[in-house]
């Protein structure tokens, strides 16, 4: 029997090839791209989603630009939720003669209730106006409501070639819950390099289409009678408590950090002038939404004595009231409730130092984090002094000044975060005095406009007021 022969075969250019297999398998591994290419292109060629720039052309002012009614919807897993903000024009191209501010925060910043003229900024735009009636300004407010951090910093990458003379920020009381925090419900993780990955790609429309996609296959008619009748900002609540100090607290701050770390880092490298306001709240005459309990065999007798002394404070009787209440504060002082009530009698007391700790206790304490904790002012403090061109804004300070007691309640405040007219006038007087130490604006003596004859004339129309108050009232008779 012959054996066969073994040839030795000339594997070059054959389907087993070195050289071909790199090939195939770089195929292999671009195809999917190429498709992803193919579908993007198709998707933009059809218009379809939406294009998430910063600003847009305005329709019938040629050279001018505004805010983009979608760019909201870049920062909103459910596009439903988003906003749309103000729309205020300016010039493509800028005019030497021009003084050109921006402004970046959430629903305060934009001025809610009252929103287009009693806002911060309109106060401050009818003052330069009357001090400087030959000059020309231009401040465009892109603040948002129900947003956080995340959108300033989105915002301010965008600002960069529009030559801004100076930024203005208010921006913390949304941390927690504003779209993408760590306790909200439009969020996909508590990570912020994740968030911001997915902001990046959401400029994509194969982003935007499957992220429709998702939310049409989630959506149910029980989850549209589930948000109706809602606040945007109830709808926005994933966490309902979020105890102070815990895991999920840190990530809320570290997150406000982070983000407002890189937008004075990239305003200071492109030597561009931020002011940064520090927040203001009620403090004095707005209770804790939620206060956590602790388990009452760990803390006898302490729901007991806060019982006790709720009712002797409702009944007037201060000194039993501050009796129990005390004792309660020494089984557990981690109770945001009965740090408010100590409060309350600290200032029927006279002891003004001891009610400011014990409102900022209850204001730290409060597991409904609609108002930011006290770390949040100095985060805040702490990185204006880090960067020569970002400046810290007392709104602080000048709220407490005329505030009785010098704690901020209800004499400049709505709510709980929303100041009145008189209190969206004292924020524009710090900003206009900011602007003038780091000499931004320089108006002569004789011509300012002061802050007395700008409280008498500014033109806020009766229908303002009351749209206001209409709109504050829906929001009291709503969750929580």
């Amino acid at each position: 029997m012959t054996k066969s022969k073994a040839y030795p075969v000339n594997d070059k250019g054959g389907n087993n090839s070195p050289k071909k297999r790199v090939i195939f398998k770089t195929v292999a591994i671009l195809l999917p791209f190429l498709v992803l290419f193919l579908i993007e292109i198709t998707l933009r060629v059809m218009h379809y989603g939406n294009d998430l720039d910063l600003f847009i052309e305005a329709t019938n002012h040629t050279g001018y630009l505004v805010l983009n009614p979608a760019a909201s919807k870049r920062y909103f897993i459910n596009e439903s939720f988003a906003p749309t903000g103000n729309s205020e024009l300016f010039k493509k191209n800028k005019d030497d003669s021009t003084l050109r501010i921006f402004v970046l925060g959430e629903s305060t910043t934009i001025g809610y209730p009252f929103f287009h003229n009693g806002s911060f900024h309109r106060w401050l735009q009818y003052r330069l106006m009357r001090s400087f009636p030959d000059r020309q300004f231009e401040i465009i407010n892109l603040s948002l409501t129900a947003v956080n951090s995340y959108t300033v910093l989105g915002f301010a990458k965008e600002l960069i070639p529009y030559q801004p003379d100076a930024v203005l920020i208010y921006t913390g009381h949304n941390e927690f819950y504003g779209t993408l925090g760590v306790g909200s419900s439009n969020r996909i993780g508590t990570s912020t390099y994740i968030n911001r990955l997915i902001l990046l790609m959401r400029q994509l429309r194969v982003v935007q289409l499957l992220t429709n996609a998702y939310e049409k296959i989630k959506r149910s008619p029980a989850s549209d009678e589930k948000y109706s009748g809602q606040t945007l900002m109830q709808r926005m609540v994933g966490e309902q408590q979020i105890p102070y100090g815990s895991k999920l607290f840190y990530q809320g701050v570290n997150q406000f950090v982070s983000n407002m770390s890189e937008t004075l880092d990239l305003f200071n490298k492109n030597h561009i002038p931020v002011f940064v306001s520090n927040l203001v709240c009620n403090d004095r005459d707005m209770k804790p939404f939620v206060s956590i309990s602790p388990d009452s065999v760990r803390f006898p007798g302490f729901g007991r004595n806060l019982a006790l002394g709720i009712a002797a404070y409702n009944q007037g009787d201060w000194k039993l009231a501050s009796r129990y209440l005390q004792i309660a504060d020494k089984i557990y002082n981690a109770h945001a409730l009965c740090n408010f009530y100590l409060g309350k009698l600290s200032v029927i007391q006279g002891d003004q130092t001891g009610a400011k700790y014990y409102f900022k206790r209850a204001r730290d304490l409060d597991g409904l984090r609609f108002r930011a904790p006290s770390l949040i002012n100095d985060t805040i403090a702490k990185l204006c002094s880090l960067f020569p061109y970002a400046h810290l804004v007392d709104v602080k300070t000048a709220f407490e000044d005329s505030s009785a007691h010098q704690i901020i309640g209800d004499e400049l405040m709505l709510e709980h975060v929303h100041p009145n007219l008189t209190g969206y006038a004292i924020m524009s007087d710090v900003f206009y005095e900011a602007l003038k130490k780091e000499h931004i604006i320089s108006p002569a003596k004789e011509y300012e406009y002061s802050f007395r004859q700008l409280q008498r004339e500014m033109p806020i129309t009766l229908v303002d007021s009351l749209t206001g108050i209409y709109r504050i009232s829906r929001l009291k008779n709503s969750w929580p």
